[in-house]
């Protein structure tokens, strides 16, 4: 069952990152993710040749796939690819069907007023039909009103960005999946962060400027599952490291590499402190955002795109839990409107069972108000400041 589950979960994974990121011309990947090669160049040799789609590739902006015939895996652009069983521009869409007693601009415009789910039963339901309401032209305008509806000229503008060139349905379509991928690049997990690591590529260790090692917490866990090897890179470092320093180490035994974050605030920040309590919020929130995307900006910039990481400044620091999990899934959420295409993948490992609720209300948060930020990052601090405001009355 545990196979099987994975298996489902993986097919639904690449089913959505081709919706997101395939064809601009549309065509729907099977089950089994079989295709066809098409208007390659530097290997035209391979133009015809059926493949299985294996995942995306956001480093490259291409998919994976493997040749049927030998087993090769390659990376090819989205638009080199036709599923199999998906003919994207049938003949007989050009031909003039009967839509009973209307015209196809009365149906376009009455479809106009309808959801698109109701849209697309329609088209479904006899080949006129779908020809006016989905594969001509003339429905690009209908599903881009419809996508400018419901989810905005943001979501129109990072549907372009992550699927340039697709045009209605199929750019409403990778609109949709676009919250779908965020919602996976982005998981809250219960445990230790050497526990959750997995397959991530860059695991984040906390550490002061002066690399002391008290062996507890987050920082302990990590270098004693790194061993010699990553100490010996530790131990290589010129110290003190930078306030808000990201630096990127030989992870050992724990992964390819360790991020070395320093969690410490500077010495600027003692300012904040000494101000009102919203002040001290919003400067915290501010520190957090800093070290959150400087972190996210470094490994992506090495080339990396999985990262396992702890509950930052949540131990020694001192910060509240539930600020933290601002600043970390607001910063996620950036990085992911930055590069819809191309997503990091970020596991939060919550050692303490009472942070993973927290961390989950935050990302359920911001995936209701995806494709609206401002309200997303404005209903967060205003339930916060209004939460804040309730205790110090009580008080």
């Amino acid at each position: 069952p545990a196979a099987c589950t994975a298996m489902a979960v993986a097919t639904a994974s690449l089913r959505a990152a081709w919706m997101a990121y395939g064809p601009p011309t549309g065509g729907a990947l099977g089950i089994d993710g079989a295709a066809m090669l098409q208007d390659l160049v530097e290997r035209s040799d391979l133009n015809g040749q059926s493949v299985t789609v294996l995942r995306w590739d956001g480093i490259t902006a291409r998919f994976a796939v493997a040749l049927t015939s030998t087993g090769e895996n390659i990376r090819v652009k989205a638009g080199s690819l036709r599923p199999l069983r998906s003919m994207s521009r049938p003949a007989w869409i050009s031909f003039e069907g009967t839509l009973g007693p209307l015209p196809m601009d009365i149906v376009l415009a009455v479809a106009h007023w309808l959801s698109p789910r109701s849209v697309a039963i329609f088209a479904s339901t006899g080949r006129s039909l779908r020809a006016v309401l989905w594969l001509r032209p003339d429905a690009g305008p209908l599903w881009e009103g419809f996508l400018l509806r419901g989810f905005g000229h943001f979501g129109l503008e990072l549907a372009e960005k992550a699927r340039p060139g697709a045009l209605g349905p199929v750019l409403y379509c990778g609109a949709r999946c676009l919250r779908h991928m965020f919602r996976e690049s982005l998981q809250v997990v219960r445990g230790s962060v050497v526990e959750q690591s997995l397959d991530s590529e860059v695991v984040v260790c906390p550490v002061l400027p002066h690399l002391e090692n008290v062996g507890v917490g987050a920082q302990g866990a990590v270098r004693r599952a790194g061993g010699p090897d990553l100490e010996a890179a530790i131990n290589e470092l010129e110290i003190p490291l930078e306030n808000l320093s990201v630096t990127l180490v030989a992870g050992g035994s724990v992964a390819k590499r360790v991020a070395l974050v320093v969690t410490q605030p500077p010495p600027d920040f003692l300012s904040v402190l000494q101000g009102g309590r919203r002040e001290l919020v919003r400067g915290l929130l501010a520190f957090l955002d800093k070290l959150h995307a400087r972190l996210f900006e470094v490994v992506r910039s090495a080339g990396y795109r999985s990262v396992a990481m702890p509950t930052l400044c949540t131990g020694g620091v001192g910060i509240p839990a539930h600020l933290v999990a601002i600043g970390s899934v607001l910063a996620s959420y950036k990085d992911f409107r930055e590069h819809p295409a191309d997503p990091l993948r970020v596991r939060i490992a919550c050692y303490e069972r009472s942070q993973v609720p927290v961390f989950g209300a935050i990302r359920d948060e911001v995936l209701e108000h995806f494709f609206t930020p401002n309200s997303a990052d404005s209903l967060i601090m205003e339930s916060l400041f209004g939460l804040q405001d309730a205790a110090a009355g009580e008080q």
